[in-house]
């Protein structure tokens, strides 16, 4: 699964900046380094609506679980191809350090993204309540399942303001 990932959130994602580029620049007649800026930050997709219309149609497997591992991986091109841009505007660009930066915000976003879900996971057990858990929802009685909840909800509220 991972070349058909990193070409796609890599390749993929340099290509569409490449040729949003080219496009500014040929037929926009915009300034080359304008027109790198505004591919670089075009070129990453948002697959929101896309992710939605699996959750909602419960699609499940390889083809979900690559969308969403490419909408992350090419923020993080899109962010390093950005940064390149804009030091080829001020500066000299080494190869390098656009290599050093993409790892070092996949690395970082990774780890971020880790660490907050197993904080939120260690801050969520204790406030579970079995009686809300959508599991154990008969389909018979969702309604009388549902005001429970919220008679609890209302109760634990009230407890805390007090």
């Amino acid at each position: 699964d991972s070349l058909p990932l990193l070409t796609l959130a890599g390749v993929g994602t340099c290509v569409s900046a490449a040729v949003v580029t080219a496009a500014c620049v040929f037929l926009l007649h915009w300034p080359l380094p304008s027109a790198l800026v505004f591919g670089a930050l075009i070129a990453a997709t948002d697959p929101v609506a896309i992710i939605a219309m699996f959750k909602d149609n419960d699609v499940k497997g390889s083809l979900r679980l690559l969308v969403e591992s490419e909408s992350l991986l090419n923020d993080a091109t899109a962010l390093v191809a950005l940064n390149a841009a804009i030091a080829a505007i001020v500066s000299v660009v080494n190869p390098g350090t656009v290599a050093l930066d993409f790892v070092l915000a996949v690395g970082v976003g990774v780890a971020v993204g880790v660490g907050a879900g197993a904080l939120l996971t260690v801050v969520r057990r204790p406030l579970r309540s079995t009686m809300c858990d959508r599991s154990e929802v008969m389909p018979a009685e969702p309604t009388s399942v549902r005001v429970k909840c919220r008679s609890t909800a209302a109760v634990a509220t009230a407890a805390r303001r007090s």
